[in-house]
């Protein structure tokens, strides 16, 4: 019912792609292409391409409806191309995040035996490929693998710290509805007041760790960045070029993940100790989870 084609071996290095020049030849996709063949277009939600390492564990999954177009794969009746970029998944990140030193790239896939997998409905096929060293690169393999492994391990770190912020809105989000929903309830200061000194404590670490007056891409330059755009820098910084990670690079990850972590085990200290508390002061005070708000009509009644 398809075909997928065995992937050429690709070099892992950097390239340009643009297409459609008007002044020069077109280059080829950057990255490792898979060439696939329907003879009739499947249903879309029925398709998903998989990347796999040589030990068969999972490194990425496409489908033709993902929402970053990045990981989006082509779905028509023929042939069909899309090309990975070599790049292990990105960090997690949040709404309207910015990032001035670094960004939240996974890592580069070293040299080495892959495979992929084409799933339509019940049906899927497997072909292997081979990645190749950029055969200019001076680097040894251990030097890709110590690369990689450094640039994975900050990755995580960051995914975990973009956690642990979206966390904290989300706290600071359903702490706020309380508060709208108290109103003349004769518990109100006291909870307020309990609220608040949790949203003091989620204010600091979450400034710590994310740079809180960013609105736009220029805003870095009048605000400091924070902890986790210093760490996605150290981490761009040794993805460049094929070398093992610097001795500086190392200890000033090491300086910065201890710092994350001092921020999110405060973080987890409020959550185990802190919200336990404030929730069974709400309870205990009958506190509506639904309130209807109320105003009077022109002729004295009250109208919802």
């Amino acid at each position: 019912s398809f075909t997928l084609f065995n992937p050429r071996d690709t070099y892992r290095m950097s390239g340009g792609h643009v297409s459609n020049p008007k002044t020069a030849g077109e280059n080829p996709q950057d990255g490792v292409v898979m060439n696939y063949y329907f003879p009739t277009a499947p249903d879309s939600s029925s398709v998903t391409l998989k990347i796999m390492d040589g030990n068969g564990k999972l490194i990425k999954s496409y489908t033709p409806k993902a929402k970053e177009k990045s990981s989006r794969m082509g779905l028509s009746k023929g042939l069909n191309q899309f090309a990975w970029n070599m790049r292990y998944a990105d960090a997690e990140e949040f709404p309207e995040m910015i990032l001035w030193a670094g960004g939240i790239d996974g890592p580069t896939a070293v040299p080495g035996k892959y495979s992929a997998r084409l799933i339509v409905g019940k049906d899927s096929a497997n072909v292997p490929f081979t990645i190749l060293q950029d055969p200019r690169s001076d680097a040894n393999l251990e030097d890709l693998q110590a690369q990689f492994d450094f640039v994975l391990s900050v990755r995580d770190k960051l995914t975990e710290t973009h956690q642990g912020i979206k966390k904290i809105r989300n706290i600071r989000k359903q702490i706020n509805g309380v508060n709208d929903r108290i109103k003349s309830n004769p518990a109100e200061e006291e909870i307020k007041k309990a609220g608040k000194e949790i949203l003091d404590q989620l204010k600091t670490i979450e400034e710590a760790l994310y740079q809180t007056k960013n609105k736009s891409g220029q805003d870095p330059l009048n605000f400091p960045i924070r902890l986790n755009d210093k760490l996605s820098g150290v981490g761009s910084g040794a993805s460049a070029g094929d070398y093992r990670p610097t001795d500086q690079s190392i200890a000033v990850r090491d300086v910065l993940v201890a710092q994350i972590d001092q921020e999110l085990t405060k973080l987890r200290q409020i959550v185990d100790k802190d919200l336990p508390a404030y929730n069974a002061l709400v309870k205990s005070k009958d506190i509506p989870a639904v309130a209807v708000e109320e105003k009077e009509n022109e002729e004295g009644g009250a109208e919802e």
